[in-house]
This record gives structure tokens, C-alpha cells and sequence, in this order.
């Protein structure tokens, strides 16, 4: 069946468009930021500092995605930081507007069995019961559709950006960027 246009797509077309982009600049600002500062903005007591030498972060747009990749290879695991556009690619239900994320990403092939998939997802469970996500207003999808999540915070794009300064806007992305990267290198030890 096909469906209508609906009027929304046409009288905000334009602006929608922009987004990828706007975003685009934030998150090369921040990763900038970050590593000039010697990622100092996080705070948890395991902190970027304290991961292997083949950490590292680059901005990508993939996937229906625009974040922050927080590891420069993706085994076993990768953290990202962002902005989803799009569900498809991770089977999120009635989204109907971009929502900001931090996602644990996880690497499945035949190196990693079904077993050791599960173990990880149970461990990340259980540390998640005891955490304070909720509280710091993310909701939480410990059991995402993709077998290659293990956890997903987010929170609509449009709760988080609330003023028209595109420096007030960087800004803020950046604070939930560090509070959600932070909750989960706290949580998810």
C-alpha cells in the first residue's frame, strides 16, 4: 500500500535536510575537543586514558548514523556516540524523529560464538539492574533486536536540544555525549 504524503515532510523538508551535516560539524567539533584535552571531560573512574593503545575516535555517517565511533577497530567491542536518523539498520521500533544515543556495540563472527554473545549480554544485564540510567533520563534497550547491540541509551534528539544557538546546541550534545559515555564505562565494567 502506499502511503500519503504527509504534510510535516513538506512544510519541513528544507530544514530536516540540513540536519546530517549540522550534526556532522558537533561531532568533529567534540571529537577536536576531546582529544586536544586529552579526553579529560570524562570522568569515570575507568576513562578513555585507561583503554588499549587501539583506542581511538573518528565521526562517522553510516548506517543511518551520525556519531562518534570511540574505537578504531571494532573488536570485540566499539562504543559510539550519536545521533540515529533512522531505524532500519537497528530495528528500532516507531521512530519518528532522530534520537541521540551511546550504543555498545559488539562484533559477532566465528571467532565469537552464540555462548560468549550471551555471557556478554547477561553481564551487561546485571551490571545495568544496579546502574542509574533512568535517573539521568535515558531510556534504556538491553535487549536490542540487532544481535550486534548489547545496549542502547537514548533519548529523543528533540528533549536534548532546546535553544536555536548552534553553540548552546554543540554544547549540550557534548554534555550528553560525556554523561552517557561516562554511565556506561561506570556500569558496564
Amino acid at each position: 500500500m502506499k502511503k500519503g504524503i504527509e504534510k510535516d515532510c513538506l512544510r519541513y523538508y528544507k530544514a530536516a535536510e540540513s540536519l546530517p551535516n549540522t550534526l556532522n560539524s558537533f561531532f568533529n567539533g567534540m571529537v577536536h575537543d576531546f582529544k586536544i584535552n586529552k579526553y579529560s571531560d570524562f570522568t569515570s573512574e575507568n576513562s578513555f586514558s585507561n583503554f588499549s593503545e587501539g583506542f581511538g575516535m573518528s565521526v562517522n555517517n553510516r548506517w543511518g548514523r551520525i556519531g562518534i565511533d570511540c574505537f578504531k577497530e571494532w573488536k570485540p567491542l566499539n562504543i559510539f556516540a550519536g545521533v540515529i536518523l533512522n531505524g532500519e539498520d537497528h530495528k528500532l521500533k516507531d521512530l519518528d524523529q532522530p534520537i541521540f544515543v551511546i550504543i555498545i556495540d559488539c562484533l559477532t563472527s566465528i571467532d565469537n560464538d552464540d555462548t560468549t554473545q550471551k555471557n556478554r549480554k547477561e553481564h551487561i544485564e546485571s551490571r545495568i539492574k544496579s546502574s542509574n540510567f533512568e535517573q539521568n533520563g535515558f531510556e534504556v534497550d538491553i535487549n536490542p533486536k540487532s544481535p550486534w547491540r548489547l545496549l542502547i541509551l537514548k533519548k529523543n534528539l528533540s528533549d536534548i536540544i532546546k535553544s536555536n544557538d548552534p553553540k548552546i546546541q554543540e554544547k549540550i550534545l557534548k554534555n550528553e555525549v560525556i554523561k552517557g559515555i561516562n554511565l556506561i564505562l561506570d556500569n558496564c565494567k
